[in-house]
């Protein structure tokens, strides 16, 4: 049977052998795909010296959708994204949405605009390090691929603060907060419903409007709206990805 190929980055990689290595990839036109690289060690393997985290490269590997491993047979590294080896905040950022995306994707479902997203955030934490920008750009639009974005509304005043219920999705504004409103992953006494800034849902509303997001690479309100999809995200995936305590870290308000 002849292998198909695609551009794909390596979300997971574990070994299988002393020589093999099971791996978990993004790919353009076929979605996620879990595969068996057997002999990806070996020095002479087609495998461009093994598989690593983050890293975009050219796959080839047998398609038969009733395996639960596909046999991967080849990969050409296309850029291995080198910043990211030197810069532990966005390889903690990078890897964290890399786990969400393998969360909330299906097997062989094909999403190319994820892909593509997830590309350019790699791109866009390689060449600014300390941007928060580019993972809430991708973190929206893999929420919106999956069905699983939620309706913004236009905030105002900007400083007012909301009140959003992970249980129906809907943002609600409560005069009664004062700031600064809580963190989604540290609700406290608010009885699972988080609340945020205005400034905060005003980006978000941009993003859905696929417009000037007005994020930059600062901390505000980049980082507070990176860590309140990243929330979500975590919610709709039903679980706390491995990577979740270092992002917390490196991501702290």
């Amino acid at each position: 049977m002849p292998a198909d190929h695609d551009d794909a980055i390596c979300l997971r990689h574990r070994e299988w052998s002393e020589t093999s290595q099971t791996v978990t990839l993004l790919t353009r036109a076929h979605g996620l795909v879990h595969g068996l690289a057997k002999g990806s060690l070996r020095e002479k393997a087609p495998f461009s010296g093994g598989f690593e985290l983050l890293q975009l490269g050219e796959l080839g590997f047998i398609n038969k959708p009733d395996r639960d491993l596909l046999l991967l047979t080849e990969w050409d590294l296309i850029d291995p994204f080198s910043a990211l080896r030197t810069e532990y905040r966005s390889a903690t950022v990078a890897m964290f949405t890399g786990e969400l995306a393998a969360s909330l994707l299906a097997p062989l479902d094909p999403h190319p605009r994820v892909f593509a997203a997830f590309r350019e955030m790699l791109a866009g934490l390689s060449a600014d390090p300390g941007a928060f920008s580019p993972a809430a750009r991708f973190l929206h639009r893999l929420l919106l691929e999956t069905g699983d974005a939620f309706e913004a509304p236009a905030p105002e005043p900007l400083d007012a603060v909301w009140a959003f219920d992970p249980r129906d999705g809907v943002f609600r504004p409560d005069p009664s907060r004062q700031l600064p409103a809580d963190d989604p992953f540290e609700p406290g006494p608010s009885s699972g419903v988080w609340h945020l800034r205005g400034d905060t849902l005003a980006a978000l509303a941009m993003l859905a409007d696929d417009g000037p997001d007005g994020l930059d690479s600062g901390r505000e309100p980049s980082l507070r709206t990176l860590r309140f999809l990243a929330a979500w995200a975590c919610y709709r995936a039903s679980r706390r990805p491995a990577s979740l305590g270092a992002f917390l870290r490196v991501t702290r308000i």
